[in-house]
Order: C-alpha cells, then sequence, then structure tokens
C-alpha cells in the first residue's frame, strides 16, 4: 500500500514539475503584456494549450483593442499563431470581444486581459480551430501554402 501511495506522490510530482517547465511563448501589446506578466497566464486549459504550442514550436500573438467609451468598456483580442524563429502569423484567427460597465483604466486593463485569457482557454478547447492554425504554422514554416 505504501508503494503505491508513494509512487502516485512521484507521478503526481513529476507532472506538476513538467507543467511548471511549460511556457508560452507570446507577443502582445504593452498593456496586455504587462498584465501577463503580473498576472501569469491563468486560464483552465493552460497545460493542454501549452504542451500543443511546444510540440509544434508555435507562439501566440495578440492583436488587441480596448476602448473606455462614455456607455461602457470594451476589449477585443485578435489570437493567431506563429512559428517560434520565421517571420509570419496564421491568418486562421480566433476572436473574442467583452464589454464591462465599468468606465475606468484598471477595467479596461481588466477586460482586455480577461478576455484574452477566455479566447486562450478556448482555442485549447477547440480541436478544429487549434488543429487548423497549427497546420498553418507548419505551412509557414515550410513555405507551403
Amino acid at each position: 500500500m505504501k508503494k503505491i501511495f508513494l509512487s502516485s506522490l512521484i507521478l503526481f510530482l513529476s507532472s506538476s514539475t513538467f507543467a511548471a517547465n511549460c511556457s508560452i511563448t507570446y507577443k502582445a501589446s504593452e498593456t496586455l503584456s504587462s498584465a501577463i506578466e503580473k498576472e501569469g497566464f491563468t486560464f483552465d486549459n493552460y497545460e493542454k494549450l501549452c504542451q500543443r504550442l511546444k510540440q509544434n514550436n508555435a507562439g501566440v500573438s495578440f492583436s488587441t483593442v480596448s476602448q473606455i467609451s462614455p456607455y461602457q468598456t470594451t476589449a477585443a483580442v485578435v489570437i493567431s499563431l506563429y512559428p517560434i524563429g520565421k517571420i509570419g502569423m496564421t491568418s486562421a484567427t480566433t476572436n473574442w470581444i467583452r464589454y464591462d460597465e465599468s468606465r475606468t483604466t484598471n477595467a479596461q486593463k481588466s477586460t482586455l486581459y480577461g478576455v484574452a485569457m477566455a479566447g486562450l482557454n478556448d482555442l485549447a478547447d477547440d480541436k478544429n480551430q487549434l488543429a487548423l492554425m497549427l497546420k498553418q504554422v507548419s505551412e509557414i514554416r515550410t513555405g507551403i501554402k
């Protein structure tokens, strides 16, 4: 019984260490980059997405826009992938928009960060979209279009 417990504990610890070794390479605006540096990537499917990106030597590119209007704060993000070390991005994207009733700079930053994390989490779950984007990364890398 002790051997089973110890084996399980070792397996758990080794998988946690493995998870800590995976990091997502990304390009983003200064505002979003600052939020990611401060908060990290906080979405449920981080490990799943990170491993797929790592296996394909791909990074994430965020194109963002946010605005505080007289009525609300709006933030939108377009997520594409790119081959690390090469020039080019996927034409396939995942797009997200989010609104907040608060009209402050803090709400703007928070909404932008939140919509980016929601987009990444959704991308990790959307096997077809992720597969298409990773296929395009491979095509960019090999020069086939």
